[in-house]
């Protein structure tokens, strides 16, 4: 088995070498340049294809498995013939070494720019009209976004602050007690959640400046944006996100 599987390498090794080693090939945004095709030295199980992805403006943004998918099915004809499963891929992004998920300055820019114009949120809860304004920022612990089997997984923190419930201010003990604010907390992050308004207003407000470069949507059935959002502070005070309770007036006593 062994041997057939080195006469299956040496085959598709060549075959790669022969139609694609050399060549760029043009597939949706991105051209796809083969600088090398071999089979590995050290468990002689695989065959290494090194590809660098032309971006069509250099240092945008970019998400791998896209990249992925298009140089499978590039290739995918090859591999019916000698089979799947014989080959890494190896990806440099205009000769820079590449990575799960890339968003470059000027993307961040734009999205956080799209972010500041979600600056009010409205909540009517339990008999409770609550209103505050809103801003958004990156999370202080861990970056704000990464890869994920899906796609791209992106995640903000948020600070409400200009607190207002039925039209008035609250009462001058809040803030005072911080498990009222920590039960506070979890329920408008909870509610934000479950809100079809204020999460499309997130989600498009990323989307709308990542798609045009990423191209993640054009792989419809295999990869999709996730997109969270926790809040951090209510009016400058640091919250918890581990204490639970019901959505009340007494909260803003």
């Amino acid at each position: 088995m062994r041997v057939q599987n080195n006469k299956s390498l040496i085959v598709f090794d060549k075959l790669i070498n022969k139609l694609f080693v050399g060549k760029t090939i043009e597939k949706n945004t991105f051209s796809y340049e083969f600088i090398s095709s071999s089979i590995n030295s050290y468990d002689y199980d695989r065959v290494d294809i090194k590809i660098n992805v032309i971006t069509p403006k250099k240092g945008q943004s970019y998400f791998k498995g896209v990249f992925i998918t298009d140089v499978k099915e590039i290739i995918s004809k090859v591999e019916t013939f000698i089979g799947k499963k014989l080959y890494n891929l190896y990806f440099y992004v205009d000769g820079k070494k590449c990575e799960d998920v890339f968003i470059s300055n000027e993307d961040e820019r734009k999205i956080f720019e799209n972010l500041s114009k979600i600056d009010q949120i409205n909540i009517f809860d339990n008999n409770i009209r609550f209103k505050s304004k809103v801003s958004f920022k990156e999370p202080r612990n861990y970056r704000w976004y990464k890869n994920s089997y899906e796609g791209p997984e992106i995640a903000f923190s948020y600070d409400i602050y200009d607190i207002r419930v039925n039209g008035e201010r609250p009462g001058p003990n809040f803030g005072k007690d911080n498990k009222k604010i920590d039960i506070l907390a979890q329920n408008i992050n909870e509610l934000l959640i479950e809100s079809d308004r204020f999460k499309e207003d997130v989600e498009e407000a990323v989307i709308n400046v990542l798609e045009q470069s990423m191209r993640v949507l054009d792989e419809s059935d295999r990869y999709y944006y996730s997109v969270f959002y926790y809040l951090d502070k209510i009016d400058g005070i640091k919250t918890a996100d581990n204490v639970q309770g019901d959505f009340t007036y007494d909260l803003f006593t």
